[in-house]
């Protein structure tokens, strides 16, 4: 399970402020906060791929600046094996994943 999504700049570890905006451009012009909408531009619909970190300058996938605490600081070890299932008068092989904590 997922922790609570935090976001900021894969490259600085910046975050974003609820007074931050960017900038429509080119496009509409319109300013906003682009965390608000998952990077669409509320005055034209503008999907931007990209965004510009407002403190380092880098630009990266906007979906990068999306951090779960849960998978980005766990080691998780998966042991797979084979479970005979029966299903009436017949035998069915499924696969099993089964996650430890070492």
């Amino acid at each position: 399970m997922k922790g609570k999504r935090e976001i900021y700049c894969p490259h600085c570890a910046c975050r974003p402020q609820p007074e931050d905006r960017w900038e429509c451009t080119p496009g509409c012009g319109t300013l906003w906060n682009t965390f608000w909408t998952g990077a669409v531009c509320p005055g034209c619909g503008q999907r931007w791929p990209d965004t510009e970190c407002l403190a380092c300058g880098e630009v990266s996938l906007h979906e990068d600046w999306y951090h779960y605490p849960d998978e980005d600081e766990t080691q998780e070890a998966w042991v797979y094996s084979k479970e005979t299932v029966p299903i009436g008068e017949e035998a069915v092989f499924r696969n099993v994943v089964d996650q430890r904590d070492d």
